[in-house]
């Protein structure tokens, strides 16, 4: 097995423009074939598209959600979103690694 690393940009658009609850475009999914990996997603962790194997499970990449969800209280004008206080929508990145 080999040691795979990714830099994820999370961009604001996506966060305006997509739903969270839908993995085919949320904000990681696309992140992710920004990255040059169409053939994986985020739901839950990071899955294989074609074998449906865990690559990563969320304990492994929880605070970049925690501020997604943020961001996803402030679109949806909520006082929290899974247990998220709303946060400024905005880019960032961050760096996950799996084996494969």
């Amino acid at each position: 097995m080999a040691l795979t690393k990714l830099t994820l940009q999370i961009l604001a658009k996506d966060i305006l423009e997509n739903d969270y609850t839908d993995f085919q475009y949320c904000p990681i999914t696309r992140a992710l074939a920004r990255a040059g990996r169409p053939d994986l997603h985020e739901c839950n962790g990071i899955y294989h598209n074609k074998s449906g194997k865990m690559l990563l499970g969320r304990e492994k990449f929880q605070p970049p959600k925690d501020k997604l969800f943020g961001m996803y209280a402030t679109k949806l004008n909520r006082l929290n979103y899974c247990g998220q206080s709303p946060i400024p929508i905005e880019d960032f990145e961050f760096e996950i690694e799996f084996e494969e």
